[in-house]
Formats: structure tokens, sequence, C-alpha cells
């Protein structure tokens, strides 16, 4: 396979569309809009929502890379649109915005909340990812994807910072073997990767997500133009966003396995890649 696999995204939050390229992937690949709107539906689902619920009936719409339901080996476009886009016309339009309808909002009252998510991949290949250098070191590419989702502070792989509360006795996993299983471990304190690649047990990350910004108790703020106190704006907004977060955090960590596995077993097509990985399946019963 040529290139590696990677994604860019484009549009803003209360804007016409969301847009996303995504280069990298194989010909052949099963791809129908149907399958990403499934995990849009879950998105949208969640306790803490809010209003967002009742808007919101994202749609994705496949604009190139696909053909008859699979993919063509060129960039896939998705596109998103927007449904609350209408009422937010005045606000960010391309050109200049209505004088004084940010004060105009409605004020109220309330909090929002904040919390942490685990994202968890089963059954992912041995070696995955590299010891070889910082930037193809699995932990690395794991936590930088958890951390550029919005409102993520801090990210955990395996244990994370209960680590650093234990002794080694407690935090390493020790390795067994039996002829029945083959080699084994204990434990799964790494969460599923060791000197930089996976090791054939589940991959465990988790994600520290601070409470949305916006607030129906206004926090204090100063108007950029006359630098006079005045108090944030007030829109609608959701009390907690963790469980969508959460399908977002599945949706990155899948990037990033697929991105290592297509270094490990790529090819031009989903055929050619089968056979890669059968291949290598098959030299590992040799051991």
């Amino acid at each position: 396979m040529s290139g590696m696999f990677r994604f860019l995204t484009a549009g803003e939050s209360h804007g016409e569309a969301l847009v996303a390229v995504i280069d990298g992937l194989p010909a052949g690949l099963p791809l129908a809009e149907s399958h990403i709107n499934e995990d849009l539906a879950r998105r949208q689902r969640g306790y803490g929502r809010g209003g967002r619920m009742k808007i919101e009936r994202d749609q994705v719409h496949i604009l190139s890379g696909v053909r008859w339901g699979s993919t063509l080996g060129g960039p896939i476009t998705l596109q998103i649109a927007n449904r609350d886009c209408e009422n937010w016309k005045s606000t960010i339009s391309v050109g200049p915005p209505e004088p004084g309808v940010a004060q105009k909002k409605a004020r109220g009252k309330g909090d929002t909340l904040g919390g942490v998510f685990e994202v968890v991949a089963l059954r992912c290949p041995v070696e995955l990812g590299s010891n070889v250098q910082w930037d193809r070191r699995l932990d690395g590419r794991l936590a930088q994807a958890i951390c550029s989702i919005q409102a993520i502070k801090g990210c955990e792989l395996g244990l994370g910072f209960e680590t650093a509360r234990r002794p080694g006795s407690g935090v390493h996993d020790e390795i067994l073997f039996d002829h029945e299983s083959g080699f084994r471990r204990s434990t799964n304190n790494a969460g599923g990767r060791e000197g930089g690649v996976t090791n054939g047990q589940p991959v465990i990350a988790r994600a520290a997500m601070k409470p949305l910004s916006t607030l129906r108790t206004p926090l204090r703020s100063v108007d950029l133009a006359t630098k006079e106190a005045v108090e944030a704006v007030v829109e609608r907004s959701d009390p907690c966003a963790v469980p969508a977060a959460g399908i977002v955090g599945e949706a990155m960590m899948a990037i990033v396995l697929a991105g290592a596995f297509l270094e490990k077993f790529g090819g031009d097509g989903l055929e050619e890649i089968r056979r890669n990985y059968e291949t290598y399946l098959a030299s590992l019963k040799t051991w």
C-alpha cells in the first residue's frame, strides 16, 4: 500500500457541514453510509445530552472513494450536514454578523460535568506499532489520538497513573506458558501494549474529559472591544457529553489501530492484505 492511513477534517461547531477526507484505505473494503450512520446514532445517545438529543440526527453522505459499496483505493470524502445551522445564521455567517446578537442570548442557571470514559479493543494482532522510533510507538500514537479529541485533558494507558502508586510486583504482567494456550499473561496491567507494540491482550485506554465551557450560569469574561467586564454568552449546551465522547474515543482508537495494521499487513487491495495477515498468523503457530 502506498502512503499511510490518515484523515483530515473541516467544519465549525455551528457551520453548515462537517467534512472528512480519509486517505490510505485499500481498495475492496466494504463500506456503506449505513455503517457510519450506526455509530453516529450511538454518539447522539447517552445520559446528559440535553437538548442536543432532540435536534441531532446526523447522517453521512459519501462523496468520493466508494463505488457499489466498496472502496476504490483513493481518498474517501464524507460530509455530515448540520441541521442546527439555520438557527445560527446570524452569528456564524461568513459575512459580518448582526451587532448585539450575543448580548440578546437568553440567560439561565446550571452547570456542566466532565468524567472519564474507557475504550477497549479486543483481538488485536501481536506486534502492531513499533519499538524503533518515538513517533511510531503505539503508546504515543494512542495518547495523541485520544488527547486530540475536544475537551480531553488526560489519557491513561493500561493502569495509567496507578502504576506510579504501586510497586513493580503489582504493575508488571508475568509471562506464563502452557502447551494448550501457549504464551499468556496472568494480568493486563500494561493495557495490551509493551515496548511500543501490541502484545495480544486487550488494548485499553481511558480519557479524562473536562466539563463543557458553555454554562447556563455564565462565568465572568471581558469584552475584547471595550475591555469591560461582561458575563460569558449562554447558549444551548449539554450538561454532560462524556457518553458521546466515548464513541469518538472508540473511533480514534480504531483509526490508530487500523493505521498500524495497514503498516504491518498493507497492500493495494483487501485480498492482498488478507493473504498477508493469514501468512502472519500461520507463522505464529511455529513459536
